[in-house]
């Protein structure tokens, strides 16, 4: 299945309204709710991953978000394996990333203060088997753009 204009449109929406109507979503395209419905439908059997909720973390007391950096002693694809395994429940780390550069891995992390964010990194994340190098990157404020696909 390809899309068209009318489907990235409707997938552009979706990005930053992902809780809109399906009449209010046929008003802005400009078609039937029916027609709309029918490609809503297509596209969440292709493009469309899942669902979630932006969460306001100030308000359940989550003082600390940070963008850690990682290298393992070896980047086999065992090694790989291995670290994302033993991450992937490690209830801190919201994402996590393969990249290019000084480091392997960039992963998101919130914690409710400094203290349970130095718990993270000491008895968590150091822990990790094949954890080499850890740099932080506090984030201290983000600015939230409106959703786009690229292309579009």
């Amino acid at each position: 299945m390809s899309i068209d204009k009318i489907d990235r449109n409707i997938l552009n929406i979706l990005l930053n309204e992902g809780r809109i109507s399906n009449i209010e979503l046929a008003n802005r395209i400009n078609l039937s709710a029916s027609a709309t419905f029918r490609r809503f439908k297509q596209l969440e059997k292709k493009y469309i991953t899942g669902y979630s909720a932006n969460i306001d973390r100030s308000a359940l007391d989550i003082d600390i978000q940070a963008f850690v950096q990682i290298n393992l002693e070896d980047e086999t694809p065992q090694s790989t394996k291995r670290f994302i395994k033993a991450i992937e429940n490690i209830e801190e780390i919201e994402e996590c990333y393969i990249t290019t550069g000084n480091f392997s891995y960039l992963v998101k992390v919130s914690a409710k203060n400094m203290a349970t964010y130095s718990n993270f990194t000491l008895k968590k994340l150091q822990q990790v088997p094949g954890v080499r190098q850890i740099s932080s990157n506090f984030i201290l404020d983000e600015s939230k753009f409106p959703k786009k696909l690229v292309g579009s």
